[in-house]
């Protein structure tokens, strides 16, 4: 290849580096089709962080909205690609995180399950979540218990900083709004070896 070749082709990648990016960027964006939310809680899903607010009582954080893959890492995400684009692809309705340690307590999903798809998809959630030691609840939006009720279950949680804490998924459903009955309504913690 003669040198003047290579030189131009050398010179123009460099020109194609050095250009300012910006206004491609800001194009791209002004083409895209979006608009901003109207709302981020729906009406129901704002009562519910509230309870769940006045539930910890100041000790935790109530986070809304939160990835999974904020709080499961997937050790060698290379070589099980489905699961962690799987993974990343879930959302946490509200996180419960313990205020001093920033130590996850428990993820509480909203509404009702229906069909056997959410049902499966709601089994991967809780034993990802519950394999690293985070347990999850599930409240219906509609039949919304009390605080009291919430706190009785959340409290427990937060008290037991050395422990591995596992909940079914059930834990505050109502009889009827239960997909399949109850495993377990009782929080079982083990105790992890010394």
């Amino acid at each position: 290849m003669p040198n003047q070749t290579q030189t131009n082709w050398v010179d123009a990648v460099f020109k194609f580096i050095k250009r300012d990016r910006t206004d491609f960027s800001k194009a791209s964006v002004k083409t895209l089709p979006i608009e901003r939310r109207s709302v981020f809680l729906s009406a129901e899903e704002i009562k519910c962080y509230q309870h769940l607010v006045d539930a910890v009582n100041g000790r935790a954080i109530i986070c809304p909205k939160t990835r999974v893959s904020d709080v499961v890492q997937i050790t060698n995400a290379s070589a099980n690609i489905a699961d962690a684009v799987r993974l990343n692809l879930k959302r946490i309705s509200f996180l419960v995180v313990e205020l001093r340690t920033g130590r996850s307590v428990c993820a509480v999903q909203v509404g009702m399950l229906s069909g056997r798809r959410q049902c499966a998809q709601a089994d991967f959630l809780r034993s990802a979540l519950e394999t690293v030691g985070v347990p999850t609840m599930r409240i219906e939006l509609s039949d919304l218990p009390s605080i009291e009720a919430i706190r009785a279950k959340l409290l427990p949680l937060l008290d037991a900083p050395d422990t591995t804490v596992q909940a079914s998924e059930h834990l505050l459903d109502s009889a009827h709004n239960s997909p399949s009955p109850p495993k377990s309504k009782a929080v079982k913690q083990t105790h992890r070896p010394a």
